[in-house]
């Protein structure tokens, strides 16, 4: 989770601090901080939960990347959703291109969501969220 270094988050709030910086694009920095963060206390709270389908064990390892997080947080995935659904959703492992996925399904308010995390082992995204899933 090296994103939420105190190297990293020192550059993004000096550029917020920046004069050359519009009011709207500061106010962004300041409002995503936080997000960041609830997402890097997921991955504190369940950064040792693991599955095992068939006998392949898949680890929780953490964020693929910001892409992945910004889909999710664009989708009303909250941490407290994410927390959810990597807890006590039910779990298939899925052939995937030339690998495999874990597909971690959830019912919530009427509908089915979930979380894809990539269980191909020894692949750059092991154990990694790849992307999140709505109305399945």
């Amino acid at each position: 989770m090296g994103i939420f270094s105190p190297a990293n988050i020192s550059q993004i709030l000096l550029l917020a601090f920046s004069s050359n910086v519009s009011n709207e694009f500061r106010n962004t920095i300041f409002n995503s901080i936080p997000r960041y963060s609830a997402y890097n206390d997921i991955y504190l709270l369940i950064g040792n939960k693991s599955w095992n389908v068939n006998g392949v064990i898949t680890p929780f390892t953490g964020y693929t990347s910001h892409g992945a997080l910004s889909y999710g947080i664009s989708k009303g995935f909250s941490p407290s959703l994410i927390r959810s659904i990597l807890n006590n959703g039910t779990v298939i492992r899925v052939p995937y291109q030339n690998s495999y996925q874990l597909r971690i399904f959830y019912q919530y308010e009427g509908r089915t969501v979930g979380i894809v995390i990539d269980s191909t082992v020894g692949g750059q995204n092991f154990g990694k969220i790849v992307t999140y899933l709505t109305n399945y």
